[in-house]
């Protein structure tokens, strides 16, 4: 292998090693952040248990997270608009244990709007490590909220995750500086042999 094979294999494990990080670091952050996340159709009679183990310490919410499978005026009335309360939010009942006590919660009545929409049911303060056995009920609901395909989850306040966020927005920084870098090198090697092949 000469020189220039070997530098462009440089080049390509350096641009690959930078990818990768780019793409791995928010799926890392979501293991990090996300302590629970399961199927939970909003469904009369719905019952979820769900064990899961946090793994960073601090301010955790449990809600329902809904797909935008329904007109947005019919989400607003389930999830809730900006500045008023939802009319048609389902009723759910939870339980939060540890090693077979009750885990003292602080009921919760927010609501989000992104990629997904969702509604919280509660939050409490979570320990690292520490297991958790988490059950829900919905002892009522609409016949088009099964349309939302709901999901029970469990994840940190965003205060407490912000300092592991900026963690990984440096891991993909670092993932860009290595593709210009491989992207240069490639680019240097390119104009060396040019330069080579002209004399």
């Amino acid at each position: 292998m000469t020189r220039h094979h070997i530098r462009y294999s440089i080049a390509a494990a350096i641009a690959a090693l930078g990818v990768s990080i780019w793409i791995v670091s928010p799926l890392i952050a979501e293991r990090f952040t996300i302590a629970a996340d399961r199927s939970f159709p909003l469904v009369l009679g719905q019952h979820a248990n769900v064990s899961f183990r946090p793994k960073l310490s601090g301010k955790h919410f449990i809600g329902v997270s809904c797909e935008r499978n329904l007109p947005y005026s019919r989400l607003q009335q389930i999830i809730g608009p900006v500045f008023s309360e939802p009319t048609s939010r389902p009723k759910i009942n939870f339980r939060l244990e540890s090693g077979g006590k009750p885990v003292s919660t602080e009921p919760s009545n927010a609501a989000w709007w992104g990629r997904t929409v969702g509604f919280e049911l509660g939050s409490f303060t979570a320990t690292s490590g520490e297991s958790y056995s988490l059950d829900a009920d919905v002892l009522s609901a609409e016949a088009d909220l099964r349309k939302l395909n709901g999901r029970l989850v469990v994840e940190v306040h965003p205060l407490v995750g912000e300092s592991f966020y900026i963690r990984i927005l440096f891991a993909r920084l670092v993932g860009v500086i290595l593709v210009v870098a491989a992207c240069a090198v490639g680019l240097i090697e390119f104009l060396i042999r040019r330069a080579a092949k002209k004399r």
